[in-house]
């Protein structure tokens, strides 16, 4: 996970401030799950072409787009938001670049529909990982967070329902998803509807 040079230090600044705090209830929201996040939508910027400039908006956003979550769980979108406007200065952001930032973060919350190349690349990193050999364990994670937090108490059997839902409707906005992964996550479907119990 590359970072740009001038901005080396967002993340361990991230983890200080954010990172280590949070519950150890969130098993699905943390700082692998950024670092995650942060490798896919820097690899997406590449196969993009960005410039310098707007891989750099890619990166903030990334490292930045679940910092709410120490704060507040839902609609933590907009906490990481005010985060973005209270540190980006430090990095030389414009104040521009800061509401495009904080635009791209707002963005990933699965309410809102993204409305620009750079919005769609940070939702599509966010859940690049449907895409990969990794879904089921990434999936099982938010299960366990979720009930964790009171947020779903069904059995494992309704959520390899639920997840066979979330795969058939999802779809990545950008080529650059799609090419990367599209074909595994069709892969996942397909093992999902193939099972007759979550396999965890």
């Amino acid at each position: 996970m590359k970072s740009p040079e001038s901005l080396k230090s967002l993340l361990p600044f991230l983890e200080n401030e954010v990172f280590d705090s949070l519950p150890h209830a969130l098993t699905y929201h943390n700082l692998a799950h950024t670092k995650q996040v942060i490798d896919f939508a820097m690899t997406l910027a590449g196969n993009a072409s960005l410039s310098e400039k707007d891989t750099r908006l890619i990166y903030a956003s990334a490292a930045l787009h679940d910092s709410g979550y120490g704060k507040k769980y839902y609609a933590n979108e907009g906490v990481a938001a005010l985060l973005a406007a209270r540190v980006l200065p430090t990095y030389n952001f414009t104040t521009k670049e800061i509401e495009q930032i904080q635009n791209m973060i707002l963005a990933t919350n699965l309410a809102i529909v993204p409305t620009n190349k750079l919005e769609m690349l940070l939702v599509d990193a966010d859940l690049a990982y449907l895409g990969t050999d990794d879904f089921f364990d990434w999936s099982n994670k938010l299960y366990v967070e979720w009930g964790n937090m009171g947020i779903y108490d069904e059995p494992k059997e309704k959520w390899l329902a639920s997840q066979i839902v979330f795969l058939e409707k999802h779809f990545y906005y950008t080529k650059e998803a799609q090419i990367l992964f599209e074909e595994s996550k069709q892969l996942n479907l397909q093992k999902l509807e193939s099972f007759t119990h979550w396999p965890y």
